[in-house]
């Protein structure tokens, strides 16, 4: 029974080629859940950003995330809120060059110290003599994902505080 479920390779050239084929389709798959995820957190920015007044949602995440970075507290907006955005803002700001980096470029496939990685080279730097490539293997797509899962889930608390922090009720500072 078990020997009629096996299958045997005749050539191990055909062999790797499949091999091969498998890991450009899971390294396509870990691209797309990447830049699904980068976009959720895109529309979250973009609603933080109409949440605090800034109207041109037009701009680049870059140019919204330098706005957002510049807010300063007043009576509609606590420190401590300045701070959260500033921080989440900061950790996106990594994120939009992996996302550029994977985005606007050519993926091609090989090996780092025996490890499977995609080489990503961003299509204005193929023209260089000295080209900079993008480097990730599957951990570091999952480390990328679990970053930017953590960015958005960030900016959800965020978008889902009060802008202001609650009016004392009448008398609460007189103690009546």
């Amino acid at each position: 029974m078990y020997l009629e479920c096996m299958s045997f390779i005749h050539s191990p050239k055909s062999f790797g080629r499949a091999v091969y084929k498998r890991q450009e389709d899971d390294f396509a798959r870990q691209r797309s859940r990447y830049l699904d995820i980068f976009s959720e957190a895109e529309l979250r920015l973009s609603l933080l950003y109409l949440k605090h007044g800034l109207k041109n949602t037009e701009k680049s995440v870059g140019q919204k995330i330098g706005e957002l970075t510049s807010l300063r507290p007043n009576p509609k907006l606590s420190k401590m809120c300045v701070i959260k955005i500033q921080n989440v803002c900061s950790d996106l700001s990594h994120q939009v060059k992996i996302r550029n980096g994977i985005v606007h470029s050519n993926m091609t496939f090989g090996k780092r110290k025996d490890e499977d990685v995609a080489f990503f080279q961003k299509i204005s730097d193929a023209a260089n003599s000295n080209p900079i490539y993008l480097i990730m293997s599957f951990d570091d797509f999952k480390s990328a994902i679990d970053a930017l899962e953590s960015t958005t889930n960030a900016l959800n608390e965020i978008l889902n505080q009060p802008s202001s922090p609650p009016q004392p009720k009448p008398g609460a500072a007189s103690g009546l």
